[in-house]
């Protein structure tokens, strides 16, 4: 009875194990990297605050509205008063509201409307409001050859958008790079699991041969040599079990950092049925223009050596404005500088006006050509150097992604070549099994062989990753989303 209940206890502990196991898939890898890799969430963070940065500028181009108060001032003066002076004293408040607007054109246009209200203390007490308002248009010309030129301001919004652009396609290269190297990982701790069944297999088939080849050692029938040599081969296939298993459990550590657990569970079981997409085994320089992630780097960086020379057309050119002011004046005489409402009322009396000036001003620079010379040079420079750094990143994808069809074709061929050889093998299997029901082999015969046909399928599985991570290569060259692409062939 006691034992019965042992059995039964056992039973449950295996069972609670296997129900506690978890199953890990490509998929799940690509998710877990998404959103619990380090690397990957501070790319995104980093794209996200370039997003706000362009919006940043492109709300620059509202409207700048500021409030100028001054709560309180105050004064002390000495004002000759015919033969004499007297001390006056000042007080003040004041407030201004100026709107500054940046012009499609590069020309700036900003007004300003304020007031200020003085009380002076001297032999008598009087009372002063003081508005004015001005306007002022400043604005650069004969820029880029065009005597208004608006192509600077909208380099400017698309220099602010590279920005974003820059960190958003560096975001989508990191990300990924990182699910690349977790999906690599996986595959590596899958085939080291089905090579650790292989050694396991190996070493007890190696083991029962040597019992066998013990006894025919008493019999005769085999050498010293013979039977050391299976002992040494044994030994061989213990050390590399040993070796296999301590790469698995490193192998295994790293995967489980870069999904951003602790350490991994070994009792999780490897979903290793991957994926055989097809993919696409031609690319025009223009596609690859368009999608492949270093190429749209360097689209992004010719463009924004081309939008420097743009900018830098600004510097020395000449400039005209405009200023115009009015503020309102009192009337010679007022009929009672000390009340409050007079100091209002004053300006439309009799005799009250507006005085204003009107100023054009026109700034010609006269020097500076060299340095106006030295600096186009610099940004024709600059772009012919984005240009090259451009082609020659073409060639390198393209030399790449010739060299990742050319592996798979290689690969394919292989696998083709692996299927006979797991035929035959399980013919080597069917065969030895019937002449075991005949009585005419042995179990260890059939093991041998069943061996062997492990071999040969854990060699074809082997194949197919390499396959797959081979897609990987060449969809991340396609410029391929590729966690997203697992998620829509899932």
């Amino acid at each position: 009875m006691k034992r019965l209940i042992n059995l039964l206890t056992m039973a449950a502990v295996i069972a609670g194990s296997a129900a506690a196991q978890s199953t890990l898939s490509v998929l799940d890898v690509a998710r877990k990297i998404v959103t619990s890799d380090p690397e990957v969430m501070r790319s995104d963070m980093s794209a996200r605050a370039a997003l706000n940065e362009y919006q940043s500028t492109l709300a620059g181009a509202l409207p700048d509205i500021t409030l100028d108060v001054t709560p309180y001032s105050l004064s002390s003066v000495r004002v000759p008063t015919g033969s004499t002076s007297q001390d006056l004293v000042n007080h003040s408040v004041g407030a201004a509201l100026s709107v500054t607007q940046y012009l499609p054109t590069s020309g700036v246009l900003s007004a300003e409307a304020g007031n200020t209200l003085t009380i002076g203390r001297g032999d008598a007490q009087t009372i002063e409001q003081v508005p004015s308002v001005s306007l002022t248009y400043a604005q650069p010309f004969l820029v880029n050859g065009r005597f208004i030129d608006t192509s600077v301001y909208r380099g400017t919004r698309r220099n602010a958008e590279l920005g974003y652009l820059f960190a958003d396609e560096n975001s989508r290269i990191q990300r990924n790079a990182r699910v690349r190297a977790a999906l690599g990982l996986f595959t590596q701790a899958a085939t080291l699991r089905r090579t650790l069944d292989v050694l396991e297999t190996t070493t007890s088939v190696l083991t029962r041969q040597i019992d066998d080849a013990q006894i025919s050692r008493q019999q005769g029938l085999i050498t010293d040599n013979t039977l050391l040599a299976l002992r040494i081969t044994l030994n061989a296939r213990r050390e590399a079990l040993l070796n296999t298993q301590l790469a698995l459990v490193q192998v295994q550590q790293e995967l489980a950092r870069a999904l951003g657990e602790d350490r991994f569970d070994t009792g999780t079981i490897l979903d290793d049925q991957l994926p055989d997409p097809a993919v696409e085994t031609q690319a025009d320089p223009e596609s690859l223009r368009e999608n492949n992630p270093q190429l749209v780097l360097s689209g992004y960086a010719l463009e924004q050596a081309q939008l420097l020379g743009l900018f830098n057309e600004l510097t020395d050119r000449p400039q005209f404005s405009v200023v115009v002011t009015a503020e309102p004046v009192y009337p010679d005489s007022r009929s009672n500088e000390n009340d409050f409402a007079a100091s209002l009322s004053d300006y439309f009396a009799d005799g009250a006006g507006v005085q204003a000036v009107v100023a054009l001003n026109l700034s010609i620079p006269l020097s500076g050509s060299k340095e106006r010379g030295y600096r186009e040079s610099s940004d024709d420079l600059g772009v012919r150097r984005s240009e090259i750094q451009m082609e020659d990143t073409l060639r390198l994808v393209r030399n790449q992604l010739q060299t990742l069809l050319l592996t798979r074709s290689i690969l394919r061929e292989r696998q083709e070549l692996l299927v006979f050889d797991v035929a035959y093998e399980e013919e080597r299997v069917a065969n030895e099994t019937t002449l075991l029901q005949a009585g005419a082999s042995t179990q260890l015969k059939v093991d041998e062989v069943e061996l062997d046909l492990l071999s040969r399928r854990n060699e074809q599985w082997q194949i197919h990753a390499e396959l797959f991570l081979n897609t990987l290569d060449i969809l991340t060259i396609l410029g391929v989303d590729i966690a997203e692409y697992l998620a829509e062939i899932y």
